[in-house]
């Protein structure tokens, strides 16, 4: 009896510091649409990733994976679009700043209001950096987000009014200097996660422990009684 009820008190102790379903979702930003633009380098160019981080909390974390180029301006991004699904609770996000080289100048929030160029569709989210402090490179920026009941499945939506190509996508952005054209133009172009490929839910490590911890407690007491 003591043996049970030791394990219930550790469940117990792990579910007050582990949330009990964590998620996390990866968007790999590797499409160009919208023109004849071929990026230099090798996609994704940009990376998102929105993973639950605790009670009410979602860190968004943005990795750049864009091109130097010698003999023409650097790659770069200043606007990312992202989807909500919760219409409700879009306006109550609150976006704080935590690492990187430079945050966004500004965050809008409205459903269905941002169009990623003339096919990208509809988005719910646009963050938009200055012009001469942009995203480029292999820039590394984490946003905590925060809002009551707030989970990061609820970015995980496609876009609305989409042309197809590219079909719907998860998060989009407009990638600056991006290549030339077949017109031998240089010129920028937009990126997308790769449409109709939705990303699994991965479960976040305080998910894991809770669920090896059941089986363990499980497995344990399965033994005990087959020994009786």
């Amino acid at each position: 009896m003591k043996s049970i009820l030791s394990r219930i008190m550790l469940t117990t102790a792990l579910l007050s510091i582990f949330p009990v379903v964590a998620f996390g979702y990866t968007y790999n930003l590797g499409t160009s649409f919208s023109n004849s633009v071929i990026p230099d380098g090798s996609g994704p160019w940009l990376t998102i990733s929105i993973n639950d981080a605790g009670t009410d909390t979602v860190t968004l974390d943005i990795q750049g994976n864009m091109v130097d180029m010698p003999t023409t301006d650097p790659q770069k991004i200043n606007d990312i679009y992202l989807n909500f699904s919760n219409t409700s609770l879009l306006s109550n996000l609150n976006f704080t700043f935590v690492s990187g080289q430079f945050g966004a100048e500004s965050i809008s929030l409205s459903t269905n209001a941002y169009k990623a160029d003339g096919v990208g569709g509809y988005f719910d989210i646009l963050m938009q950096w200055k012009p001469n402090k942009p995203i480029d490179g292999t820039d590394h920026i984490v946003y905590s987000i925060t809002a009551a009941g707030l989970t990061a499945a609820m970015f995980n939506d496609t876009c609305v009014n989409y042309g197809t190509p590219p079909g719907p996508l998860y998060a989009a952005a407009h990638l600056q200097n991006a290549g030339f054209d077949s017109f031998g133009n240089f010129d920028s172009t937009w990126i997308g996660d790769i449409p109709d490929d939705p990303p699994p839910a991965v479960p976040e490590p305080g998910t894991l422990v809770l669920l090896g911890a059941g089986l363990l407690g499980l497995a344990a007491y399965g033994r005990k009684r087959i020994s009786r």
